[in-house]
């Protein structure tokens, strides 16, 4: 199966947790197969790289900017890029420069817009309070402990994916590609500095209506138009 014909079968799944009329219960059995399937067709790829059968992809790279709250959303960034098997950098206050091998980062581009997507709308829902000062404080809150919640979900399934894999040499090839990954970052940057930020929790006005978004949110992609597109 190609990566094209993987990443249909994730956006298909989508679409039905996203149809009309389905209930809850059926949309969120589509959802979780949908990220369990792109958490295993990474893995899938590591094992067919340590059997000797795999192609080695190139590693690639794509900037954009990110909205407000803009360190929030660099936190998200970094969250949906790791676990997807890439790595980011943060240039400047407002752009991601992430990095990884073309499967890895089409699998980023796809669910950085679903889950910005989701929780643009999610976030504007929960707030029914005035707007200025108080919103902004909200939002920074609301996607900090989004954020939090996604990186949890992330971070388990992949793990899952990992430890439900019987090909001697998996590791290594995971090792060997995160390798490859920090070679085209120091082949670009001479010169890093310290500067990514892990996500975390924030207390405060927001915290647990997007700690509840972020583990309803589903994490394969998107079908819905408006917010962010899947990046080109």
């Amino acid at each position: 199966m190609t990566n094209a014909d993987q990443m249909r079968k994730v956006r298909n799944l989508l679409k039905k947790a996203e149809a009309e009329g389905v209930t809850e219960p059926e949309a969120e059995a589509f959802r979780a197969k949908a990220f369990e399937l792109a958490a295993k067709y990474e893995i899938s790829a590591a094992e067919a790289m340590a059997g000797g059968k795999g192609e080695r992809e190139k590693v690639i790279d794509t900037k954009f900017p990110v909205v407000l709250p803009t360190i929030q959303m660099l936190n998200l960034v970094n969250t949906v890029s790791r676990n997807s098997g890439c790595s980011m950098l943060r240039l400047g206050k407002e752009v991601a420069h992430v990095f990884g091998h073309e499967s890895d980062l089409e699998r980023f581009k796809m669910l950085w817009a679903s889950v910005v997507v989701q929780g643009e709308r999610a976030c504007a829902s929960s707030y029914t309070g005035p707007g200025g000062r108080l919103y902004r404080r909200y939002r920074r809150s609301w996607w900090e402990n989004y954020n939090y919640a996604i990186s949890g979900r992330m971070a388990a399934a992949r793990a899952a994916a990992k430890s439900a894999s019987t090909v001697v040499g998996t590791d290594i090839a995971l090792r060997d590609k995160s390798k490859a990954v920090d070679d085209a970052i120091a082949g670009t940057y001479t010169r890093l500095g310290n500067g990514r930020r892990q996500p975390g929790t924030r207390s405060g006005d927001g915290a647990m209506e997007g700690y509840q978004a972020g583990m309803r949110a589903d994490l394969g992609g998107s079908s819905v138009g408006g917010g962010h597109k899947e990046l080109s």
